[in-house]
């Protein structure tokens, strides 16, 4: 449940979900620097696999579960913005540095996910290694790429996502997200 003052600064945010064809919406710095910055201190000894499949995507990834009260907090505020009682199905954390990407093959929504929420808790913003939605194979929204940015996609069968090339102009820039599949609660 969250708290009156936080559902009135995010009720804007729930309209401009609702009416989209697509329910998508990004809700920039909703998680603070301090807190991004812990988030990413509690990753410092998390075992990230590397997945490196040349026709699928070169990335990194960990299904280490958030901090609990951390996943509370993004499923309040998901169930909030849906406008329906929501549940993690699953939680994986993508990181990606230069020549990392991710292709729309082979990503299907787990059964039962009726949206995705996207939290980056990167060091700093750049414009490299977008996630980027696509229905039907048309790019539809691209989630905003900044620390503490907030991204809330429905997913369906149809919807599907990538991660843009990340270039040699993001340098020694690490990207950090935290991915949650949400099913009903």
């Amino acid at each position: 449940m969250i708290a009156p003052a936080a559902a009135e600064a995010l009720a804007p945010f729930r309209r401009t979900y609702a009416e989209q064809p697509l329910p998508h919406v990004d809700v920039p710095a909703l998680v603070s620097p301090a807190l991004a910055a812990r988030v990413r201190a509690s990753l410092t000894h998390t075992p990230f696999e590397p997945f490196d499949f040349a026709p699928r995507g070169r990335y990194e990834r960990s299904a280490a579960p958030p901090d609990p009260q951390l996943a509370a907090a993004l499923t309040d505020i998901a169930s909030f913005l849906a406008g329906a009682p929501l549940a993690i199905l699953e939680a994986t954390w993508l990181r990606a540095r230069h020549r990392s990407y991710a292709l729309l093959r082979d990503d299907a929504p787990r059964t039962g996910t009726l949206a995705e929420l996207v939290l980056d808790v990167s060091e700093r913003a750049t414009s490299e290694g977008q996630l980027i939605y696509t229905h039907r194979g048309q790019p539809f929204f691209v989630a905003n790429q900044a620390p503490g940015a907030v991204a809330l996609v429905a997913r369906g069968p149809t919807v599907q996502r990538y991660l843009r090339y990340v270039t040699h102009r993001a340098g020694d820039a690490e990207l950090l997200r935290l991915v949650l599949s949400l099913g009903p609660a």
